[in-house]
């Protein structure tokens, strides 16, 4: 089985666009050919964003019912990880160090 860790946009490109690469990356992980990784700060970080009025304001997908059971499945098919290294490396962004910390913890 493929193991991957998504970004927060992977979440919400699959929220919005049911046609694009990132929803076909969540039907892969529903069909049980990827298993995700995610900590409880990336989980954190999904809903923080999906509950900000500018981003529900642009993209009414992420409003009511919808978004809570897309943030629900999400939560419900991620293996979540606790510990994570604490890798040494530099990026560009960093806020995207919880995504690579999580990907050398997992190897995915």
């Amino acid at each position: 089985m493929i193991t991957a860790v998504f970004d927060t946009n992977v979440f919400f490109q699959a929220a919005i666009n049911r046609t694009g690469p990132a929803y076909e990356c969540w039907t892969s992980v529903l069909a049980g050919k990827v298993q995700v990784y995610m900590t409880p700060e990336i989980f954190a970080e999904i809903r923080t964003v999906a509950s900000r009025p500018k981003i529900r304001a642009k993209f009414p997908q992420l409003q009511g019912p919808l978004a809570i059971g897309l943030i629900r499945n999400f939560r419900n098919k991620a293996s979540f990880v606790y510990q994570v290294e604490d890798v040494d490396f530099d990026l560009r962004d960093p806020n995207d160090k919880m995504f690579l910390d999580l990907a050398v913890s997992t190897g995915a």
